[in-house]
């Protein structure tokens, strides 16, 4: 599908000529395979953090494939059991967040468990069979990577106490969060690993996992802003939706404005997936846009395409149209920054990248 594009919205004084044209070309497109659109956080497919393997699910399977789209079952996961989150903890295991059910009675129960991607082996690291939200409760939320690209998971302790919520909008049930590491014995210090928050009132944070340490890194640019946003290698951009904010300035490009060739019946458009590009050298972002519809009283109507954005040559480019692959979803980088793996119809594939 062709995009149109008209105009780019700036905040802040910023104008920049726009450019239509890729500054990169595709060499190859690897169809890698039938997948599944899940987990349901996160993102469906996650690179090794050496770049060689490729995880993703399929017909109760997680599934590995080597950069040239050879795939094999791993581990087989109970028949109606959709897995939460998964990262890889190292190159050879995955952490996936999902139910499983309990021997004496099937009933269902939360876990993190770790896959050995070589021998299929499991293990699970964390488990939690109670709904009560009493005070001293604990439950667990992960896999996440830390910014430096470490894995962990977060023990949450209800402690009978309220907050007030960031945004000014009421108080929410206080807990605690104790980080974990998946392999204590290899753990980086958890002072120098950190994630980021946005604080609807301050701004976006840099928080070390010990919790008392933070830095402001940007401003927060928009009352309705969500609560998730990605950080550019350096921390010198961070993007939250269509819209991406140099730290040094405060200054805004909005995504979100740009007209686009829209089937019939298409209502909005919005963006999501968003990261940047790995390379520190490569002023980039990843994204999915998807429109909404109404046919005829609903959002039945979805249309999805991937592409990417320069920030610094302002190159908008949609890869649906380079590959020539439509319904095109949940994009992810490689580390090399080079290469992407997305979802289609059902399937998975990898694309290969280089600079013209």
């Amino acid at each position: 599908m062709r995009v149109l594009i008209i105009t780019l919205l700036l905040l802040a004084g910023l104008f920049h000529g726009l450019s239509f044209g890729a500054g990169y070309k595709i060499t190859k497109v690897i169809e890698v395979g039938p997948a599944a659109s899940v987990p349901y956080v996160g993102g469906p497919m996650k690179w090794s953090p050496d770049g060689t393997k490729l995880a993703y699910f399929a017909h109760n399977y997680l599934m590995i494939s080597d950069t040239l789209g050879n795939s094999r079952e791993v581990w087989k996961i109970d028949i109606g059991i959709t897995p939460r989150r998964s990262e890889w903890v190292s190159n050879d295991k995955v952490a996936i967040n999902l139910p499983k059910r309990r021997a004496s009675d099937s009933a269902l129960y939360k876990t993190i468990t770790v896959v050995d991607v070589n021998t299929g082996q499991e293990t699970t690291v964390a488990e939690w069979q109670t709904v009560s939200n009493a005070a001293g409760n604990t439950y667990f939320e992960g896999p996440f990577l830390s910014l430096e690209g470490n894995a962990y998971y977060l023990f949450k302790t209800m402690t009978g106490r309220s907050k007030e919520i960031p945004s000014g909008r009421g108080t929410a049930a206080e807990t605690i969060d104790e980080p974990h590491w998946f392999s204590p014995d290899k753990a980086p210090a958890m002072e120098n690993n950190h994630f980021i928050r946005w604080y609807l009132k301050e701004g976006l944070y840099e928080i070390a996992l010990t919790g008392n340490d933070s830095t402001r890194i940007a401003p927060t640019p928009f009352r309705h802003i969500g609560p998730f946003a990605a950080v550019s290698p350096d921390r010198s951009y961070v993007m939250n939706g269509g819209t991406i904010i140099r730290t040094a300035d405060s200054t805004c490009i909005v995504l979100d404005t740009i007209p686009v060739e829209r089937p019939e019946g298409v209502v909005g458009c919005g963006f999501g997936y968003v990261s940047f590009n790995p390379n520190p050298k490569s002023p980039e972002v990843l994204f999915e846009l998807t429109c909404d519809g109404n046919y005829p009283s609903g959002a039945e109507f979805v249309v999805d395409r991937i592409g990417t954005f320069d920030y610094m040559t302002y190159e908008f480019t949609i890869l649906d149209t380079l590959i020539g692959i439509e319904s095109c979803s949940a994009s992810v980088y490689a580390p090399d920054g080079k290469k992407i793996a997305f979802l289609a119809n059902y399937k998975a594939y990898i694309v290969y990248r280089e600079e013209k």
